[in-house]
């Protein structure tokens, strides 16, 4: 009797560095902001930032160069270099590909993101019209806790998306703190597809 291979009930994917190469797009933008206040970012400080919450990795960045900004303030002044940038992302190769045949037969597509919604959809609209092949798109700033904490994976499983405990879900994911996460929270019997 040959094994039957289970059917992927739904893929959640990441969107900096998975879906979109927007790290590459906005790798300068911290540079030319700090330049205005006289700072050279420090690489090992700004590698640990990544996947970080927006809070916590403006916190962090404000505390670390000396800035004379609040988080809010801070957003404010570096948001239209950011808008600038993200228009000149591309997707990743394959990935629109990739989701348009998931969406086509017929799998439910999600979209986890430490980005804040506003953020999410601005950079969506370098995705077009395969943007609308995902049933759900949630961003750090609605849920209590971003990546790595395990709030957004058991959010996306009270959705639609995850109906069972026997279900197979593939994660197309880019950090390893999700891979971590992944293992602690809820979810059982995942599969992950890891990109990096």
């Amino acid at each position: 009797m040959a094994a039957t291979t289970p059917r992927v009930s739904a893929v959640i994917f990441d969107l900096d560095g998975t879906l979109l190469d927007t790290e590459r797009a906005t790798r300068d933008v911290l540079n030319e902001f700090l330049a205005a206040y006289g700072k050279v970012p420090d690489k090992e400080k700004e590698e640990r930032r990544l996947g970080q919450m927006y809070r916590e990795s403006t916190t962090g960045i404000i505390a670390d160069y000396g800035l004379p900004l609040t988080v809010e303030e801070y957003a404010v002044a570096i948001y239209p270099l950011y808008l600038k940038r993200w228009q000149k992302a591309k997707p990743l190769p394959g990935v629109e590909r990739l989701v348009k045949h998931l969406h086509r037969n017929g799998v439910p597509l999600a979209l986890a993101s430490n980005s804040v919604r506003r953020n999410i959809d601005h950079k969506l609209l370098k995705l077009k019209d395969w943007k609308d092949c995902f049933s759900v798109i949630l961003g750090g700033d609605q849920v209590p806790r971003g990546k790595p904490s395990p709030d957004m994976w058991v959010a996306l499983r009270i959705t639609v998306l995850l109906p069972s405990n026997k279900t197979i879900c593939k994660f197309a994911i880019h950090y390893t703190s999700d891979i971590l996460v992944l293992r602690f929270t809820l979810l059982k019997h995942l599969r992950w597809l890891i990109t990096t």
